[in-house]
């Protein structure tokens, strides 16, 4: 599933004047392919995302998926759960709702590989913050997507957490064969997970670097150290 802009831009009318939030964008992605976005708040990361995820449209320019029109799943920087489902009914939401088939399996196997098995029928209330996020993640995957788009999903939580959250993204990736796009401010998560860093500085994409690198990374190599720095420098 590839993905294609041609001078996708977003301009949003204020009482100001205009404020131009996605400069004209040239860019594509590559299908099953993890791609990470950093820079300083305002810049048009969470823009591109919703341009991407179909929930704004765009002031001008064309986006388009190839082969065909793909079904996109996106996870917010808060979990959103619904406070009256437990776990198992938070995820299985979209087949609850009758917009999805349940298959027998799915559910089961998707709470086993997020390691929620034990806390199926906990509500949450009773979730740890990283719980949460993981059952956020089960109920988009629990669509099918074929692409995700994740806005700063990891942001509000300790490294412990955020850390065992990114295994969890990585080995995801690997056994599911998704697109994934990732929203970040943090350098070295987005070093950690992507195989591609786009820098994104006043609405525009400024910068955009390949990690050739295996997984799992080690955050104090050399060779992450040096795309850290150059990233830093291209995001001042």
């Amino acid at each position: 599933m590839t993905i294609s802009l041609i001078n996708l831009a977003k301009t949003y009318r204020t009482k100001d004047g205009e404020v131009v939030a996605l400069a004209p964008t040239v860019l594509d992605i590559a299908p099953y392919s993890f791609t990470t976005i950093v820079g300083k708040s305002g810049c048009g990361k969470t823009t591109l995302l919703r341009l991407l995820a179909g929930l704004e449209g765009p002031t001008s320019g064309t986006l388009t998926f190839l082969p065909h029109r793909p079904k996109i799943g996106f996870v917010f920087q808060e979990p959103r759960l619904m406070p009256w489902l437990t776990v198992s009914e938070n995820i299985a939401f979209a087949a609850l709702s009758g917009k999805s088939p349940l298959s027998g399996g799915k559910l089961p196997a998707l709470l086993d590989m997020l390691s929620l098995t034990a806390f199926a029928n906990a509500y949450p209330s009773q979730l740890s913050g990283g719980m949460a996020q993981r059952t956020a993640l089960g109920r988009t995957l629990f669509q099918n997507p074929d692409i995700i788009l994740m806005d700063e999903p990891f942001g509000s939580l300790d490294y412990f957490t955020r850390k065992g959250l990114q295994e969890t993204l990585l080995r995801l990736f690997k056994q599911e064969k998704k697109t994934i796009i990732f929203v970040t401010h943090d350098v070295e998560e987005a070093l950690i997970l992507g195989e591609r860093v786009l820098i994104m500085k006043k609405g525009s994409v400024t910068g955009d670097v390949d990690v050739n690198l295996p997984y799992p990374r080690d955050a104090a190599s050399l060779e992450l150290l040096a795309l850290r720095r150059k990233i830093l420098s291209g995001i001042e």
